[in-house]
């Protein structure tokens, strides 16, 4: 436990990445491993009272900007809200295949599927692979 190491805990108010020591640790983490290995975002020590889940799905959205691919949870009323957050946009969905289909030779820069941001190949291949990967495992939501 990172935040142990130096003393500190945060409320339900707070995010891991406002936590700044453990902030850097997390980036080093990401930054060494994220591209060849699955990384887990840090636990969410909260479970229970009135604001838990706002804080969670909070951090969550933390989580999945910085690139983690899960969350470990210590309690069962945090499954249904990680599982939740990871679904993965039908808009992103799309375009992922998209890009994972593009003949290279012809395409490298197009237009989204909605025609409100750029693809392009060099840029976003990695991010389709993944976003495909945990479509897989999470599923597709049509609210994102």
């Amino acid at each position: 436990d990172f935040c142990s190491q130096f003393g500190l805990r945060r409320r339900w108010d707070q995010t891991i990445y406002e936590v700044l020591p453990v902030a850097g640790v997390l980036t080093d983490i990401l930054t060494e491993f994220s591209r060849d290995y699955i990384v887990s975002a840090p636990v969410w020590e909260y479970f229970d009272g009135e604001e838990w889940e706002r804080g969670l799905e909070r951090e969550l959205a933390g989580d999945r900007l910085n690139g983690f691919t899960g969350k470990t949870v210590i309690h069962p009323r945090q499954i249904q809200v990680v599982n939740r957050s990871f679904l993965v946009s039908e808009k992103d969905y799309e375009d992922a295949l998209r890009i994972l289909e593009w003949d290279t030779k012809d395409l490298l820069v197009a237009k989204s599927g909605d025609g409100k941001r750029m693809d392009e190949v060099k840029t976003h291949y990695g991010w389709a692979v993944k976003t495909k990967a945990l479509a897989g495992v999470y599923g597709v939501s049509k609210e994102q």
